[in-house]
């Protein structure tokens, strides 16, 4: 089996602490040992090696949350503080293409992502064409099937293809997930059959909570910004009967809220969600840049990360965002979070990932029997803190390796 030293300046490693003069040694897919440079040069010599200078090497980075079929669309979309404006018009632009432009979409915010420095997304496919634009790609991803059926018609009409897509056969690189898009949009009888079919099958899911406030509104009374909207669009069940509670505790309530389940967004959660997302160790996925996109405010990542959440990071897609580069997302929260140190943001994109997606054995780190999932982050010249250095405007992902294959290099 083919080996290959890979070897820069520093290295962040398995305590989340950089080291220089380290290298690693891969062996096909896996990493056999990651240590000083002189220990893996004596236990393999005459291997193939790739020196990256003035680099960090870093356990690939994990991206919670996407939508890749929507890359193409960004240019497209208006941007908006109108929440619902905004979502009428990603729904109207998305149903009116067909499946190649999506395939395309996918491919092109695939080959972003990779070269961004993503070895791993979870990806929220509705329209069924992920795999597709997938299979000659190199990326590891959950394709979380999008579910969207707030009206029991819905509902029927979509079951059988939901179905058929999720007989698809896994492989090494790609899993199943489902994604019920958020509370408004999905009925108490889908999260039922989704809990169904995540105590069978031990899917991650994925879903859009509490990116909107009025979210809270609609499942406590029936009532307001997103009736409206329902009502608008013909779905409004007549006999609708709202939970009576806020969206956490309602997903709680239904068991579905747990490890493998990833709420994405947060934006409004409470002390008291955030307690009910501890006890059940659910992961909180914060995509930094599409909160700001929607001119959202207090994002509450100290109160999460004060409780121990395992937080996880996502870019969300080009349609509330202006590029798909996590880096660019760690980068934001350095800026805008003193208090969160350089350390825990590359934890949020790599072990924090891992875990959020029950591979935390396998990814996110840079050790012995680990996947070989690399990356480089050029440095520019600046200090010996390699890992602020690599949050600096200047810095730039120059290498990405998926399970031993070398996916870009830009040197």
């Amino acid at each position: 089996m083919d080996k290959t030293i890979i070897t820069a300046d520093y290295l962040l490693d398995a305590q989340g602490k950089t080291q220089k003069g380290w290298g690693i040694l891969v062996r096909g897919a896996v990493i056999e040992k990651a240590g000083p440079l002189n220990d893996i040069l004596s236990v393999s010599q005459n291997t193939e090696a790739v020196d990256l200078g003035r680099a960090l090497l870093s356990p690939g980075l994990i991206n919670c949350h996407n939508h890749l079929e929507l890359t193409a669309l960004g240019p497209r979309i208006h941007r908006t503080k109108i929440f619902t404006d905004w979502l009428d018009e990603v729904r109207e632009l998305r149903d009116s293409l067909d499946d190649d432009y999506l395939v395309e979409s996918t491919v092109q915010g695939v080959d972003e992502s990779i070269a961004a420095g993503v070895t791993t997304v979870v990806d929220h496919c509705k329209s069924g064409t992920a795999r597709k634009a997938l299979e000659s790609k190199p990326v590891r991803a959950i394709i979380a099937h999008e579910l969207i059926a707030f009206d029991r018609k819905t509902f029927a009409e979509s079951k059988p293809g939901w179905k058929e897509r999720l007989a698809w056969p896994e492989s090494e690189r790609f899993r199943h997930g489902l994604a019920p898009h958020a509370p408004y949009s999905t009925s108490k009888e889908l999260l039922e059959w989704v809990k169904r079919y995540k105590d069978e099958r031990d899917f991650v899911i994925s879903m859009h909570t509490l990116e909107n406030p009025h979210e809270v509104e609609f499942l406590e009374t029936g009532r307001g910004y997103f009736h409206d909207f329902l009502e608008h669009l013909g779905i409004l069940q007549d006999d609708f009967d709202p939970p009576g509670v806020g969206p956490v505790e309602f997903l709680n309530d239904l068991g579905l809220l747990g490890k493998k389940f990833i709420l994405v967004h947060g934006n409004y959660l409470t002390d008291e969600d955030i307690e009910i997302v501890r006890a059940g160790g659910t992961t909180v996925c914060y995509c930094p840049r599409s909160h700001h996109y929607f001119y959202h405010e207090n994002y509450p990542l100290k109160n999460l990360l004060k409780a121990g959440i395992n937080v996880a990071l996502g870019t969300d897609s080009m349609v509330s965002n202006w590029s798909l580069s996590m880096l660019e997302e760690m980068r934001f929260v350095y800026e805008n979070y003193e208090a969160v140190s350089p350390e825990t943001i590359f934890r949020m994109a790599t072990r924090n990932g891992a875990r959020a997606i029950g591979e935390e054995k396998k990814l996110g780190c840079l050790a012995e029997g680990y996947a070989a999932d690399i990356i480089a982050i050029a440095l520019p010249q600046k200090s010996d803190n390699a890992l602020k250095d690599a949050l600096s405007p200047e810095a730039k992902t120059i290498f990405t390796m998926i399970g031993g294959d070398t996916a870009y290099k830009n040197m």
